[in-house]
């Protein structure tokens, strides 16, 4: 059994016990779709954890993914990145947050945005969960360089000094999906930002995001 206190780093997840423009997906994370690699080109894998390409040489990821540097490819060409964890994260598992720099520069991809804004979703709103990881609730399947999304909705926000953002039901984080991005999609326009980077979960039904808007995820960027 794993003590409630302990935390576990398998695979690119955290298991807890106890462009920017509108997209298209094909149907086929836990709960979840492949989509088509093309509507998401910034979203890249690297030893265990996703990735997102948020600037031509900034990649961010989640902090429990990262003790140095990065390594990734994007069409033909490999890159390597030096990475710094938020300060925070190691008295506040919340701020998972990690930003690297790229040896070079990141070309012939549309980088994602960043949401900054705390009233752009609500809970009961629905975020779309991404990630490279397994497909079975406990773990298994996936983690087979493909990347697939699956919508979940907000049960919590973040308070305090805690950055979570909790979603339940539908899709749900597992081992690989670490260090992703999470994203709101405007109905009405189909534009999309990165609120998130995944960060823990039960790997059954509840995931647990590290968001960007927050205080102290705006301090370290």
């Amino acid at each position: 059994m794993i003590n409630i206190a302990t935390r576990l780093l398998l695979g690119g997840l955290v298991l807890l016990s106890g462009n920017s423009r509108g997209f298209d997906i094909f149907p086929t994370l836990i709960n979840a779709r492949v989509a088509d690699p093309t509507q998401f080109p910034a979203s890249v894998w690297t030893r265990g954890c996703t990735a997102t390409v948020v600037g031509e040489r900034v990649v961010f990821i989640a902090a429990h993914c990262v003790s140095g540097s990065i390594s990734f490819t994007v069409g033909p060409t490999r890159y390597t990145a030096s990475c710094s964890r938020a300060r925070e994260y190691s008295g506040n598992s919340t701020a998972d947050y990690a930003l690297c720099q790229t040896d070079k520069t990141v070309v012939g991809i549309p980088y994602e945005r960043i949401n900054i804004d705390p009233s752009r979703f609500r809970v009961g709103d629905e975020l779309l969960l991404t990630g490279y990881g397994c497909l079975r609730p406990g773990g298994g399947g996936g983690n087979d360089g493909v990347y697939r999304i699956g919508e979940s909705r907000i049960r919590r926000l973040p308070s305090g000094s805690n950055n979570d953002i909790v979603t339940s039901g539908g899709a749900s984080l597992c081992f690989g999906d670490s260090g992703g991005p999470a994203f709101h999609v405007d109905p009405a326009s189909g534009e999309r930002v990165v609120v998130s980077t995944n960060s823990r979960g039960d790997i059954r039904t509840t995931s647990y995001l590290s968001a960007t808007h927050t205080t102290m995820a705006q301090r370290f960027s």
